[in-house]
């Protein structure tokens, strides 16, 4: 968890400037922004469920060092790209990154975890998903604004490159029996497909994706509201700092809301939060608003990666825990790509029609939980 907080402290400070970096500093627009996010989530949505393959062969903890190092890489360039086209070229690598690291941070954990505690311990994981980059986004937040955008990226890459080296160094290696059966990548790939073919795996990805349509939305859109709004960069940054209060809340009320009703009535209600939150804040435009809505948002996000997660170690057959991570990586991104191509469409225009988007995608994976079936692990 220590070496999540450091690399989370990086990466994700640079995901909610990503939209003002485009267009302020590379003149590219809302639109350059859907862009970028079309290509690294287009590539993490398509090949990128096959990192659960290498995951299998390798083992989670190296496969997470990796995807660190990639996002290292891709945020380094960020910090010397004249213009929006090269960051392009790289982004695809970098969504393959994500994959690596997100896959694989979670396969890690819920392979630690003892099966009774799986929920306590992806609450945790969420915790450290939220309240690490609180800190983070203030500091570079204020760094952005003082500094520029340059100074911004050359630490958030430090960052995740020292956190890439210590999860190679420190982070004890896990050999789950998969790794002890050294399947061939052809037994992988099979069971890889196989899994695709799983309604319970099929109905989770749904829901994943439905999401991240919401995420799309704020972390491309929510940033330039609120400088719109009359906030800078600093204030850009603690909204991560806001995030982080209200998500680690979450994990206390959902935690609670979870034992009472279960993980799937806790994720159907966060998922009608989300669907409010996220249609309301397209329509308003005042700054401490904003902020609030921003706290509902940011509430229902954790909630969600801490339910999803745990449900999928519920449904996942044995030995099949790193695919079925995979494929939930690759759904997260494919709701990320609707909300990006949305963005290119729409972003400089109507960029209400993003957020309307987000809230119908809330909606439908509302309707989608009734569908998901009891935990298989015993």
């Amino acid at each position: 968890m220590c070496i999540l907080a450091l690399g989370l402290s990086g990466w994700l400070p640079v995901v909610n400037f990503l939209s003002l970096f485009v267009r302020d500093e590379l003149n590219a627009g809302i639109a350059g922004a859907g862009l970028l996010l079309a290509a690294m989530h287009g590539s993490r949505s398509t090949i990128g469920v096959f990192v659960g393959v290498v995951i299998s062969r390798v083992g989670s903890q190296r496969a997470y060092a990796f995807g660190l190092t990639g996002l290292a890489a891709l945020v380094a360039i960020m910090s010397v790209t004249p213009n929006l086209w090269l960051f392009v070229i790289a982004a695809p690598f970098g969504g393959l990154a994500l994959t690596m690291h997100w896959a694989s941070a979670q396969t890690y954990v819920m392979e630690v975890a003892p099966p009774d505690r799986r929920g306590l311990a992806s609450a945790i994981m969420s915790f450290v998903v939220v309240a690490a980059p609180g800190i983070g986004g203030v500091v570079l937040g204020t760094l952005a604004n003082t500094y520029g955008f340059r100074l911004f990226a050359i630490v958030a890459s430090a960052l995740l490159a020292l956190a890439a080296l210590s999860a190679m160094k420190f982070l004890p290696a896990n050999r789950s029996p998969s790794l002890s059966s050294s399947p061939s990548i052809r037994d992988l790939t099979t069971n890889l497909l196989q899994m695709l073919r799983d309604p319970a795996v099929q109905i989770l990805a749904l829901i994943r994706a439905c999401t991240t349509v919401i995420y799309g939305a704020f972390i491309i859109l929510a940033g330039p509201k609120l400088v719109a709004a009359g906030g800078d960069l600093s204030d850009v940054g603690w909204l991560i700092f806001i995030a982080a209060v209200a998500g680690a809340t979450a994990q206390v009320v959902v935690g609670t809301m979870s034992d009472r009703i279960g993980r799937r009535g806790a994720l159907a209600v966060t998922l009608a939060i989300g669907a409010i939150t996220t249609a309301i804040y397209g329509q308003v435009h005042g700054f401490f608003a904003l902020l609030v809505l921003w706290a509902g948002y940011a509430f229902t996000q954790s909630a969600f990666q801490g339910l999803i997660v745990a449900i999928a170690a519920d449904i996942a057959p044995p030995r099949r825990l790193s695919q079925v991570m995979a494929i939930d990586s690759t759904a997260y991104s494919i709701g990320v790509t609707i909300a990006a191509i949305l963005a290119i469409a729409t972003g400089d225009t109507e960029p209400a029609t993003i957020f309307w988007a987000g809230a119908t995608a809330g909606l439908i994976g509302l309707a989608a939980v009734r569908y998901l079936p009891a935990s298989r692990q015993h």
